[in-house]
């Protein structure tokens, strides 16, 4: 908008946050005019008294001249900040992880992000509200009002309100398990994650609290591990599988390098062959072990072929198979209720350390060995572990003879010359063929004694 009048001309902007007057020379004129003038323009705020006056005086001078000068300035409306969200965890797959030596791990790439129950996910901070302006002509402008983006918690998750306004909120996680993003959406935990297809280099290896269920094979180098179960519905092929409580192998466990599967509750797999397989519990297998290294609470293999054969099964209580050894004759090591089957006790302390160091790498960036563990807490957990192992090793010395006591294999179809029955202390050589048969300790005769069974 402009306004003339005489020498005076009032020049308002489009927007109307200012305005500039000028003044050119002519017949001496008053305030007044210039007042007027200013009044007309529509201007009503943000005035500058000092232009003004710097203008008055031009007038009052018929050769009295002022340059276009803002005379008068609004306030813009100021908007305020959309709320958003400040994630405490990885949100993509890396492209690996750099090791101590430096040498790149294209295999651990975080593609799930596991938390515990407590962790604090993410910080939400609240929208703020926008300051309104004014124009030249004392008009409000609104401003905008900051959008409120706060993602739907689930039910793994707890929003947290802080005790003071303006502070942000926070998400926690109620249970241990997989941390679920939808972007501006929800924020969830899931504790029982089912990973679509191959742990293999595209995924990298996996590791999550709670339950883990993967759809296809756990291939060579890699690694499947829970805090919970573990279920695998293809097949381990030289990779490793971590339970902290049961393993479930639809296929079988099989591969190069040397495959393992390692669970504090029970192992069920349809087949293994050179591989480890270690349990807190009772392990299941629906057709054969051979070549394996086994230990384990109890060894149940009565389905299909039900042979061990090959390697070295180690367990507490009893082993209940249909066939032990081979035709063959190959050596075959069945131990029971000895220092090597009690320490199934401590394949709980082994999971959780391989847990721990791998959460070590992750916050650290570096590999567990170069964590410091001469260090306050650290050191201290260390002495209190190693307090716990020698107590529990004092007490399974303890049970040992109650366990040879216990102790039993059993073979429903046949026992081959190659296999050692190794119960305690006594041990029993198999030179020549048998049926189905019992195989105890005979405390009386103190040795192994071979019942047949009907």
């Amino acid at each position: 908008m402009n306004e003339s009048a005489g020498r005076i001309r009032v020049e308002v902007a489009k927007d109307r946050l200012s305005a500039t007057l000028a003044v050119r020379s002519g017949p001496a004129a008053e305030r007044a005019s210039l007042e007027a003038a200013l009044q007309r323009a529509g201007l009503r705020a943000g005035i500058d008294a000092a232009v003004v006056d710097a203008a008055t005086r031009a007038l009052a001078d018929a050769e009295g001249v002022l340059a276009p000068t803002v005379v008068a300035r609004g306030t813009a409306p100021s908007p305020g900040v959309d709320g958003r969200m400040e994630l405490l965890f990885a949100t993509g797959p890396l492209a690996g992880r750099l090791r101590e030596d430096g040498s790149f791990d294209f295999r651990d790439r975080d593609v799930l992000c596991a938390v515990r129950t407590g962790d604090v996910l993410a910080r939400y901070h609240p929208a703020t509200r926008g300051r309104d302006g004014v124009d030249v002509g004392g008009a409000r402008l609104p401003a905008r009002h900051g959008a409120e983006r706060a993602p739907r918690p689930g039910r793994g998750v707890e929003r947290v309100t802080p005790a003071e306004s303006g502070q942000p909120i926070e998400y926690r996680a109620r249970d241990s398990g997989v941390v679920v993003w939808v972007e501006g959406s929800l924020l969830d935990v899931n504790r029982n994650h089912t990973h679509d297809g191959d742990v293999n280099l595209a995924s990298g290896s996996l590791d999550t609290e709670g339950s883990l269920t993967v759809k296809g094979d756990v291939l060579p180098g890699f690694t499947a591990a829970a805090s919970g179960d573990v279920v695998v519905r293809g097949h381990v092929t030289g990779g490793i599988v971590e339970a902290g409580g049961n393993a479930t192998i639809l296929g079988g466990v099989t591969g190069v390098p040397a495959p393992a599967v390692l669970a504090g509750g029970d192992i069920a797999c349809h087949h293994a062959q050179e591989a480890r397989l270690e349990c807190g519990g009772t392990l299941r297998l629906s057709e054969f072990a051979m070549h394996c290294r086994i230990r384990a609470r109890a060894v149940l293999a009565e389905r299909g072929h039900g042979r061990v054969a090959g390697g070295e099964a180690t367990f507490a209580e009893r082993l209940r198979v249909r066939e032990a050894g081979s035709p063959a004759a190959v050596p075959t090591l069945l131990a029971g209720a000895d220092s090597r089957a009690t320490r199934t006790d401590s394949l709980e302390v082994e999971l959780v350390r391989h847990r721990q160091e791998r959460r070590v790498r992750k916050i650290a960036g570096l590999p567990a060995a170069a964590a410091p563990d001469t260090h306050g807490k650290e050191l201290r957990a260390a002495v209190q572990t190693q307090d716990q192992a020698l107590d529990a090793q004092v007490a399974l010395r303890r049970a040992e003879r109650e366990l040879l006591l216990q102790a039993e294999v059993v073979v429903l179809v046949a026992l081959h010359p190659g296999v050692v029955v190794r119960l305690g202390p006594k041990e029993r050589r198999i030179e020549r063929p048998s049926g189905p048969c019992r195989i105890t300790y005979d405390p009386a005769e103190d040795a192994l004694r071979l019942e047949p069974l009907p």
